[in-house]
Order: C-alpha cells, then structure tokens, then sequence
C-alpha cells in the first residue's frame, strides 16, 4: 500500500507540473517552395507532450496524405524531465499557388497556420537538372541567387530514378570560383516526384552555403554515375544496397549501359555587406537573444554570487559567426565570465547557431540597480531590413548579506574557547559565618578540581584519535603537515595573492572548516579566478580573514598551535 501511495505521488510530481505549462507545437516544412510534382515532409513537434491526438483531416482539402510516422523522446537533465513529440508527414499538393497549412488541433493546443507556395515546375532554371532517357535524372537547386556575403544559401541535390540502378556514385559538391564554405544538412530523404507523365522516386540532400567575399562564386557541376543492369536475374544479385540507394524501384535498362548524368554549373554575383550597417555584420533569418539566471529567478545578496546566462541563437548562422555579448554591468558590481559554449543545429532547412554565456555577477552593496539593456543589430534575409535583437534594461535590488551568528560570550568563571580551562578557586568564608558552611567549600573546590582534571584527560584522549576518518595531518610528499603549518601556507599564498598556492593550500587542510556563508563566498571567487578564461586579478586578503574566522567556529577545536595565528599584515 505505501509503495503504491509514493509512486502515485511521484508521477504526480513528474507529470502534474508539466500538465500546467502552456505547450508549444513546431509546424516547419522541408522545402518551400515546393513544386505541385513533388512530395514533401511537414513536421509537428510539441515539447513536454500534449493533451490529445492530432487531427490532420484538415490538410486533406489541399493535399494528399503519402505517409506518416510519429516518434516520442524523453530526457532527464539534472533532474528535470523534458518530453518531445515528433509527427511526420510526407505531402503532395494538389494544386499549385500559394496554400495555407491549417491550424492542427492537438487536443486544446493548436498549432500555427503556415503558407506553402506551389509551383507548377521545379524551381530553379532548366538548365541546373542534368538527365537521361531512360530514367536517370540529376536536379541541383539553390534557394537564392544575389546574397550577401556570410548569408546562408540552401543548396539541394535531387537525384531522381524511375529504373533500377547497380554501383552508383555521386561527386560532392565543390565551388569552381570565389570563396565559400559548404557544410552538409542531415540525412538524406526520400521523396517521391513526377516529371511529365513520369513518376520519379527521388532521392534528395541539401548543403549550406556561406560565402566568405563578395564578387563572383561558381558551383561546379555535379555529376552522378550509374550502371544500369541487364536483362535477368542475375541482376538483382549484383545489386548494391547502400544507404543512399535504398528502397529502388525496380525497372529494366539497356544490358550493360553505364550512364553519367552531370548537373549545369550555378553562378552567383555576392552582394557585400550593407555599408550602412552598424556593427558586426550577422545576415539572418531569425536572430533571438534570451537570458536566465540560477537560481530562477535570482535571489540577489550583497558578496553572494549568481548566475546570468545569456543565450544568442541565429537562424541562418553558424554559432562561430555570432559576436561576443556585451559585458555591461551596474557599478560596484564584479562580473567572472566563463568560456561561452557553441553549438551548431543542422537540418534540412539549414544551420541554426547557438553561442551560450554564463556569467558570474557579484553585488558588492546592498541597494537597487539597473542592468543596462542588451542590444545586438542584424540583417534580416527574408524581409531584407535592419533589425535588432534586444533584452530590456532590468531593475534588481540586492539584499544585505546575512550576518554570521556570533559567538556565545564568556561566561565569568567558565574557561575560555582558546586557552585550557582553570579551575575555580572559591572565596574564603567571611570572617563571621559559622555553622557547617566552612566544611562545604573545601569539598567544592575539590570536586571543581577533579572535573578539571578529568576534562584535561578526555581532551588529551580524543586529540589523539582519528576524527571522522580524518588524522590531525595528511601527507604532502614525504612530509606530515599540521594544521598550523598548512594555515602558515594559506597565510603566505593570501599575502602573495597567488590563487593556486592559496587552493593548494586549502586542500591541505587537515581538518574541515565550518561552512560559513564568508568562506564559501571566498572559495567561489577563488574558483571563479582559477577556471576563468580572462582571469581577473585576486587579492587574498578576504580568504585569509574567513579562514581564520571559520577555524575559530570549525567543531574541530582550538590548538595551543593555532591560538596565536598571526595576521596577515603583521605591523
């Protein structure tokens, strides 16, 4: 019963908060435009899942339905789960001009309406297919023709058969002229076409283009060769199934024929970059900047470290093409940078880059301020205008720092924290008092000694057992370190301001500190220095003074070694 009782409320837990999130459904299409002969893939994807099934009846007005597939993926990352959704749908138009993929119903969500221009040809000049009679066909497409320089240009190898093919092969595609560089998108995918009164089934791979200067750039041709088989049986045994041929339809050519199809060359006239264009110059389709904090939403301290990231993600670049982001920060405030993480998403529609920042901020004052706005310019391909991707100015107020609990004061008469205890020695009697009250104080005195002394003894007894698995020293090379020899290091790496002898000395440490919120603060700057790619310049003067303060509060106790630990500074 209770086993029952906590798995309900664990999928109660992975699943309910989900539930509340608004669902976000991708609708994107392989190609657009498209032409009315040819098949094409629409894709839905949801993230963390959806209440109901889809409906696609709706498509079925301007399309036909070839095919469809759905998929599912779940992720646990740092304890969250994220869920995606994938539908598949190979399409075929019905008719050409510009058609509108309706709003799909997935239960209460709904996807968003997205148009497709059909053509009545393949688009792209006549002259770019290369082909043979008896059913061999190679198309080369390019998505744009007078881009910019560095802008993305989509770059389709159809290769089209309607007969079975033996030992096929096809060169990659190289520039003859100017200066670009060529990155292939995905996998390959199937496709099924009609030219003429001819069915093809295709096969169709795509590459990203980026030029690097403007001027003249030259595609040389592309060229297929291909054998097609002879009449028989035997045939079908000599039959070459790769990854890139497979699921051929079958046919019969001439016996013995060996074809080669080769594709015209495509010549594009790159514009340069904008001169009126202020700033890096990022030709996109889409360009988002977006930022998070950890924790989320950020609890801001004066001394307390926290996470900013800043995530700049272009449609149409690759993450090396992004800019740095600009570091501006409130004053009074210290910022330690990370190493930005790049990251390149490739798929049939092209490259979407993806550069990751995170950094951390530290307060050094409580108050209220203001983050300065973030601005990055860039150049829209599609509307062809000058856009800017922008995070708006914040305002923060940071708390005082908590305050660490102070020590307990002395009580009269009790021992000190640093020093051996003493036994109370009682007053004399007034002269005067009479009765049994003499007798009593001997008798405490002597039972105030004999704790003493039994305490004296217990202490001695622990001092020199291992505490914890820990001994009062470790090993560094052939040497045994105490703690007040490992606490001298730590002193003279803070008073030199050399960050790896003070983490070496840290290390070293015999016996663990109290976790107090300075030392912890201290220790985050000091990593944050050390892992630093532009590391900043660090004083030790802050991590020496927590060190002593934390010694004072560990649970390990005083030393006689460690009562006259000197300053930093010592005048």
């Amino acid at each position: 019963m209770v086993t029952r009782i906590l798995t309900a409320l664990w999928l109660l837990w992975a699943f309910f908060p989900q539930a509340l999130m608004a669902m976000e459904i991708q609708v994107r299409a392989s190609r657009n435009p498209v032409a009315l002969s040819e098949s094409f893939t629409l894709t839905f994807e949801a993230r963390d899942g959806v209440d109901g099934d889809p409906d696609f009846s709706p498509l079925e007005k301007e399309f036909d339905i070839l095919g469809r597939n759905q998929s599912s993926s779940f992720q646990f990352i740092n304890g969250a789960r994220s869920q995606s959704v994938t539908w598949s749908l190979e399409l075929m138009a019905k008719r050409e001009g510009t058609l509108t993929i309706p709003a799909i119903a997935f239960g209460k969500e709904r996807s968003a309406p997205l148009s497709i221009t059909v053509r009545n040809a393949p688009p792209g000049p006549p002259d770019q297919a290369g082909g043979d009679p008896e059913g061999v066909l190679l198309e080369v497409e390019a998505a744009s023709r007078n881009p910019h320089v560095q802008e993305q240009v989509i770059l389709t190898i159809r290769f089209l058969r309607a007969v079975e093919i033996l030992n096929a092969s096809l060169t990659e595609p190289r520039l003859s002229s100017g200066d670009g560089v060529l990155e292939k998108l995905g996998e390959d995918r199937n496709i099924d076409v009609t030219r003429g009164s001819r069915r093809y089934r295709a096969i169709e791979r795509s590459y990203a283009l980026f030029p690097q200067s403007s001027g003249k750039m030259v595609l040389g041709p592309v060229t297929l060769t291909a054998q097609l088989p002879g009449q028989g049986g035997s045939a079908l045994n000599d039959f070459l199934n790769t990854p890139f041929f497979a699921n051929i339809p079958q046919g019969l050519g001439r016996p013995g024929r060996t074809v080669r199809v080769a594709s015209q060359p495509i010549e594009w006239t790159i514009q340069p970059a904008r001169s009126d264009f202020a700033g890096q110059w990022l030709p996109a389709r889409r360009l988002l900047l977006s930022e998070k904090w950890s924790p989320d939403p950020p609890a801001l301290r004066a001394g307390e470290p926290v996470t900013r990231i800043l995530t700049l993600q272009a449609d149409g670049l690759t993450a090396a093409q992004l800019p740095a982001l600009p570091d501006r920060i409130p004053d009074g405030w210290r910022a330690y940078p990370d190493r930005p993480a790049l990251e390149d998403l490739k798929s049939e529609s092209g490259v979407v880059g993806k550069r990751m920042e995170k950094i951390a901020l530290i307060p050094n004052a409580p108050g209220s301020y203001r983050l300065p706005a973030l601005e990055i310019p860039w150049w829209n391909t599609e509307t062809r205008s000058r856009e800017i991707a922008r995070l708006p100015e914040r305002e923060v107020t940071v708390s005082p720092a908590p305050q660490p609990t102070p020590s307990p004061a002395p009580v009269a008469g009790s021992p000190r924290d640093d020093a051996p205890a003493t036994p109370v020695v009682p007053a004399p009697a007034p002269a005067g008092e009479s009765g049994n009250s003499g007798g009593y104080w001997p008798w405490l005195a002597l039972l105030f000694a004999l704790a003493w002394l039994a305490t004296l003894a217990l202490w001695w007894w622990r001092a020199g057992r291992p505490r914890g698995g820990l001994t009062t020293s470790v090993p560094v090379g052939d040497d045994s370190v105490p703690l007040r020899r490992a606490m001298e290091r730590l002193r003279v790496a803070c008073r030199a301001h050399d960050p790896v002898a003070a983490r070496a000395a840290l290390t070293a440490l015999p016996v663990p500190l109290s976790g107090s919120p300075r030392l912890a603060r201290e220790i985050h700057l000091l990593n944050a220095v050390l892992f630093s790619a532009n590391p900043p310049a660090w004083r030790g003067d802050g991590l020496w003074e927590a060190a002593r303060e934390a010694l004072r509060l560990s649970s390990v106790g005083p030393s006689t070694d460690m009562a006259v630990l000197p300053p930093l500074y010592p005048a």
